[in-house]
């Protein structure tokens, strides 16, 4: 829901899919909020929160205590996501309209041509996604890797995903 006063969007990734379209590089920097890894009912979940603060352009704003964060601690420490942070990468949705199934789906470019394709799902069951690559790469990747599975992939045209209720995928697509 998009209410006209302040908080317009009850949520920070209703947020981020609509004010992205004035996020970018040397622009407005969208910040969701703290993040409480602790109050989140499973690892898709903490997953998924980590990565869209990222992959939108955002400060991964830790407001967990080392003691409450528990083993979840690793989801602050994921270095592939961490590498777009330090690249001041900013993704955008393929929708900027939050009730659109294309708002799960986000791809952006790194300073080195890589892009990234992040697709979320926000659902409260597992989904199945496809995504071509042609959509949002202008080259033929060399390499896919998996940034939460720390491996690469086959590289394909189309990717059919099979996401988690609540989690992501987010792949680096190399040049």
């Amino acid at each position: 829901i998009h209410y006209k006063h302040w908080s317009q969007y009850a949520n920070p990734f209703d947020g981020f899919i609509y004010f992205s379209r004035v996020s970018g590089r040397g622009k407005v920097m969208l910040d969701g909020d703290f993040i409480r890894l602790n109050t989140f009912e499973n690892d898709d979940e903490c997953r998924s929160v980590v990565s869209i603060n990222v992959i939108a352009g955002g400060p991964l704003t830790v407001a967990d205590l080392y003691q409450t964060a528990g083993i979840r601690v690793k989801f602050y420490q994921n270095r592939d996501l961490l590498a777009l942070m330090d690249d001041g990468f900013v993704g955008k949705p393929k929708s900027n309209d939050p009730l659109s199934e294309d708002s799960q789906i986000w791809s952006g470019e790194m300073t080195n041509g890589d892009m990234i394709l992040a697709v979320f799902n926000r659902h409260a069951v597992q989904k199945v996604f496809t995504v071509n690559v042609k959509d949002f790469c202008t080259f033929t990747p060399k390499t896919v890797r998996d940034i939460w599975e720390h491996k690469n992939i086959t590289v394909r045209d189309e990717y059919t995903v099979s996401v988690p209720a609540h989690g992501c995928v987010v792949y680096r697509l190399a040049k």
